[in-house]
């Protein structure tokens, strides 16, 4: 079990939306989200792939409305290698967001709160999908913090490494990338794109072994049961 400190509340935390020119329609609407949410990030970061096939006004006034920083790739970058990017930005944390989903507005309020309170280098939370009646009235919620619970490192890595071997979660999938979406042991959802997680992290961790890695590796990740996502 977590005991709770006092973290340097110094750290900085970027928002960083990996798109494609499919789903950078959605950017704005994401964006609004979250610049009236109940806390701020201090950095926006949207790297898009192909963005040749972009038209440059969309992403000149994505600039100009959040003050946001565009990475252009003139190539595919895959999914991975597109968060992979968040290596380069200033700040301390990084908060993924995917480009085709939408925020509870007390997503980084919450998020910032348990990296400040807890010793941990890596967070999932639960989520909900978008086709769920109860969707927008879970966006008008107000989450009280003190009543949020969650899963410590220790509970997750004994279910998920059960013989203490790196490989133990290939047994239920077929692959590393997901465990915390696909090995529901716990009776609730955890996102496994959008985590947050220390950009440190990303310069001995590849994307697509994240979350197995970490908390095998590092022991240090969290799964909080509250819903601040929308697929």
């Amino acid at each position: 079990m977590y005991k709770k400190i006092n973290r340097d509340n110094k750290m900085k935390y970027c928002l960083f939306i990996p798109t494609t020119p499919l789903h950078i329609k959605y950017i704005d609407n994401i964006l609004d989200v979250y610049t009236k949410g109940t806390v701020l990030v201090d950095e926006i970061v949207v790297s898009v792939s192909n963005s040749h096939l972009v038209n440059k006004v969309v992403l000149d006034e994505l600039v100009e409305k959040y003050n946001c920083n565009i990475l252009e790739h003139h190539k595919t970058m895959l999914a991975g290698p597109n968060r992979q990017q968040a290596m380069n930005v200033m700040s301390d944390i990084i908060v993924y967001h995917d480009s085709d989903d939408i925020p509870h507005r007390q997503r980084i309020e919450i998020i910032k709160y348990f990296f400040e309170n807890y010793d941990i280098l890596h967070l999932s939370h639960d989520y909900m999908l978008s086709s769920d009646s109860r969707v927008e009235e879970h966006k008008k919620s107000n989450i009280k913090i003190q009543d949020i619970k969650f899963l410590d490192s220790d509970t997750i890595r004994n279910k998920y490494f059960p013989n203490n071997k790196i490989s133990d979660p290939l047994k239920i999938t077929n692959g590393y990338g997901d465990t915390f979406q696909h090995l529901n042991m716990f009776n609730m959802g955890a996102v496994g794109g959008p985590i947050s997680i220390y950009k440190h992290i990303l310069n001995d961790i590849k994307w697509k072994d994240r979350h197995e890695e970490v908390l095998f590796k590092l022991n240090k990740s969290i799964i909080i049961n509250s819903i601040l996502y929308y697929y």
